[in-house]
């Protein structure tokens, strides 16, 4: 069983914005047990269509990327629960996606990517923050390279 759900934002400029959700209840059977629990925020090119598990894994992204996925295992987590996935150039933030939990999540990756609608601009000092019910539980550095 899956259950998907896509909340999705503009934010001018830069990037046309994107947002996936991806629960699949059939493959991690049983109830939350404890406290939620949060592995580290992964940058990809490519995700799993299924279960949006990093495919391919970057710590760049080239100024032509066509997705800059950015996904993080969570374990424990209720139904109710928000996270959102803020990506950031310094002080800027760039976009902002909220995603809102729909069922409970005992073992479970979480996504928010970006699709931009032209080069992203080459440097460093690039982020993304995962929030969690408006706490950070997990951030990464990046920079954009030329193609």
């Amino acid at each position: 069983m899956r259950q998907v759900v896509v909340i999705c934002a503009v934010l001018g400029g830069l990037v046309s914005l994107a947002c996936s959700f991806s629960v699949s209840v059939g493959n991690v059977p049983g109830k939350i047990s404890g406290e939620p629990e949060f592995g580290d925020v992964v940058l990809a090119t490519e995700v799993d269509q299924v279960s949006k598990e990093p495919v391919t894994e970057v710590v760049e992204f080239r100024a032509d990327v066509e997705e800059m996925h950015a996904a993080i295992n969570v374990k424990n987590v209720r139904a109710g629960s928000e996270f959102r996935f803020r990506w950031k150039r310094g002080r800027e933030e760039l976009a902002s996606i909220v995603i809102n939990v729909p069922v409970d999540l005992v073992d479970a990756w979480v996504e928010g990517y970006i699709e931009p609608t032209e080069d992203v601009p080459v440097g460093r000092g690039y982020s993304v923050d995962v929030l969690f019910n408006d706490d950070i539980v997990s951030s990464t550095t990046f920079s954009v390279v030329k193609n």
